[in-house]
């Protein structure tokens, strides 16, 4: 077989990125050799379907043998903000697939222990003695981002780090009755008895039957899979089942992979349990210097003896500002929209979700509509803003629109800025002046209101978050954090210097 990508690199236009645009506004894809169609691994977030989108590529689930948490599954069981692994073949245009395997998993699935507020629409919530960092533009099933409290059930897929930390990319209610899970790295390890630690849980694995692997193998480092239940009188895991987390070998093979980056003492960045080689990396959204563990990012090449080659890693961004009206224009050409007077692009990693009363699970760019209301989250990249997640909304008319962004005071007026945007707030109480004056740190506000006219918005009420915007590249770090909230992170995860460029200052 001859590689589909001889002819043009994957750093110029893997998997058809917004970037890789050409004149007449269309998305270019990998220019392949015309020869039958290479074998590809995509571990992702699931961004829509129709069949199913992952990392930039529909892939077509006729086919597909699916499984949730190793058990067999329909395809509509899945849902956008679900990690999955898809094995499958990759067409010669880059951007179609066929998927043989589709596998999502969840990382934890438990009841809340305790639940903070880290800044701007971002939790820290302890689950079955795990730390989850969840996000506002996080998927939700059954459950809201402010319904998050001590007591509820869910289930949650994401990534997690090496040192354990979590990043949600979909939560779901989970039944009080249901089976437990933790999904993560032996932290410690009792031989005398057979137990171990996942960060703050002890689980007694005498008992457990081991699905895959087996209990001499246990090492600290490594990543295990444990399912059972929480014994109420010692407070420990009582195992039913362990699974040792172990890649699966597929060859020589296109790879796009999603994760958290990590960085090794052997002086090697990885994602997940993978190599990564960023020798030749594109790197999108930040530089070789700015790289920093913890980091959500998507890497996409080519994996050799191991190590994936990535040609192009693109950082996300977590920053979101938030945007909730009717759409006002669409530009299906450049796949752009604009809501409040503001122009958001939309990227191959862009999820779409239907929470109106219409419930279209095939809900994307291509059926949005003029005047339908919609809530987006988007991050300002340079002089464009990306959305990282729309979500369709029933609107009558009345309710208000809410626009969230950094506000930008003036001296002496009642009217400030949420970037280009003009807040008149003069039906705001003094009180409230009082408090968006007396703030030390960047304000971060929510303002419902109504827009009236180009870059100018009446606001009614306001929500004022004191605390700074988190690290727009680390998941688990807030400008605020002190050195004592992450004493248990890894040591070969807080520093490093990236390949190529020599050591950048990755303190925390």
């Amino acid at each position: 077989m001859k590689t589909l990508f001889s002819t043009l690199s994957l750093a110029t236009c893997l998997f058809a990125l917004a970037a890789c645009g050409t004149n007449d506004g269309e998305v270019a894809g990998i220019e392949g050799t015309g020869d039958k169609a290479d074998v590809v691994v995509a571990r992702g977030t699931v961004t829509g379907f129709g069949s199913i989108y992952v990392n930039g590529v529909h892939f077509n689930t006729d086919t597909a043998v699916v499984t949730i948490d190793e058990v067999a599954a329909a395809e509509d069981e899945l849902s956008v903000g679900m990690v999955v692994d898809v094995v499958g073949e990759l067409s010669a245009s880059g951007r179609e697939g066929v998927a043989h395997e589709i596998n999502a998993e969840r990382i934890v699935q438990g009841a809340v222990e305790s639940v903070e507020d880290l800044a701007t629409g971002r939790k820290l919530v302890h689950i079955l003695g795990q730390r989850v960092f969840i996000n506002e533009d996080a998927s939700f099933d059954g459950i809201q981002f402010d319904d998050l409290m001590p007591g509820v059930h869910a289930q949650v897929s994401g990534f997690v780090a090496a040192n354990g930390m979590i990043t949600a990319t979909h939560i779901e209610r989970g039944d009080d009755a249901g089976r437990m899970m933790v999904d993560g790295y032996i932290t410690a390890i009792d031989q005398n008895t057979v137990s171990f630690a996942l960060n703050d849980l002890v689980v007694n694995a005498a008992q457990a039957v081991f699905v895959t692997g087996q209990l001499s193998q246990l090492q600290v480092g490594m990543r295990v899979k444990v399912q059972g239940r929480l014994n109420a009188a010692t407070g420990h895991f009582d195992a039913e089942r362990v699974l040792l987390r172990v890649p699966r070998e597929h060859g020589s093979h296109v790879g796009a992979l999603e994760g958290v980056l990590r960085w090794r003492d052997d002086a090697q960045w990885w994602l997940g349990d993978t190599q990564l080689d960023l020798a030749s990396a594109e790197i999108e959204n930040s530089s070789a210097a700015d790289l920093q563990a913890g980091a959500q990012v998507i890497a996409l090449g080519r994996m050799t003896d191991g190590i994936l080659v990535a040609e192009k890693l693109i950082v996300k961004s977590l920053n979101t500002n938030r945007f909730k009206a009717p759409v006002a224009t669409i530009d299906a050409q450049a796949r752009t929209f604009t809501v409040l007077n503001t122009l958001i692009a939309v990227t191959d990693f862009t999820q779409f979700k239907d929470e109106s009363l219409i419930h279209d699970r095939y809900f994307n760019f291509e059926n949005l509509r003029v005047g339908e209301d919609v809530e987006v989250f988007a991050v300002r990249l340079g002089d464009q803003w990306q959305a990282t997640k729309v979500v369709r909304r029933d609107y009558d008319g009345q309710r208000p629109e809410i626009l969230r962004g950094r506000a930008v005071l003036t001296d002496g007026s009642r009217t400030f800025y949420i970037d280009d945007t003009a807040i008149d707030g003069g039906e705001l109480g003094d009180e409230i002046w009082q408090q968006l004056r007396s703030q030390e740190h960047p304000l971060v506000v929510d303002v419902e209101g109504f827009s009236t006219g180009d870059n100018q918005f009446l606001a009614t009420a306001i929500r004022i978050h004191a605390l700074p915007d988190c690290d727009p590249q680390v998941f688990f770090r807030c400008d605020g954090d002190s050195d004592a909230d992450m004493d248990d992170e890894d040591e070969d995860d807080r520093e490093g210097p990236p390949p190529v460029t020599g050591p950048p200052d990755m303190a925390r």
